[in-house]
């Protein structure tokens, strides 16, 4: 992903797994597009350009059409959610990596991880619009953690 291009929008992004999957050209059957976290801005746009069969949504930021992710935050109440937690979890609301991404990860595996450096992800990606004016029509499935933030009860109209 051109994550830190600070022209990429999402549909740089679907172009970077649209190559990904040409090079995966031989392989057949139905494609099934997983899209984790804010993957979720990108994954509906290649099932779209692929004629994917199904959609999968894991801990997603779904979201609205022309919304950006910078929007999304601000509508899911992310920052008050964040407040709360720390507040009941008795540590600081600030932004760390580990607890908020790596607290479940295997200690070996976010040590490796760390190791290669935090990827620097361009901050002009949070205000690029979502360019989908309507979610495809092709089953939707949403995984979500019991404390997960968002909008997983208000999925577009059109996704089942």
């Amino acid at each position: 992903m051109p994550i830190a291009d600070p022209e990429a929008d999402f549909e740089a992004y679907a172009d970077a797994v649209d190559k990904a999957l040409d090079a995966l050209a031989s392989e057949s059957g139905d494609l099934v597009v997983v899209g984790q976290s804010m993957g979720a801005f990108t994954a509906p746009i290649v099932a779209s350009r692929r004629s994917a069969t199904r959609l999968v949504l894991v801990a997603p930021m779904i979201p609205l059409p022309g919304e950006t992710p910078g929007q999304y935050f601000h509508s899911v109440g992310l920052a008050e959610a964040q407040q709360a937690a720390a507040e009941r979890g008795g540590y600081d609301p600030a932004f760390d990596l580990h607890r908020t991404f790596l607290h479940d990860v295997p200690d070996d595996v976010a040590n490796e991880l760390m190791a290669q450096g935090e990827p620097q992800q361009a901050e002009a990606i949070f205000g690029k619009p979502f360019p989908l004016t309507a979610w495809p029509k092709i089953p939707t499935r949403v995984v979500a953690g019991t404390h997960q933030i968002g909008r997983v009860s208000k999925v577009l109209p059109t996704a089942r």
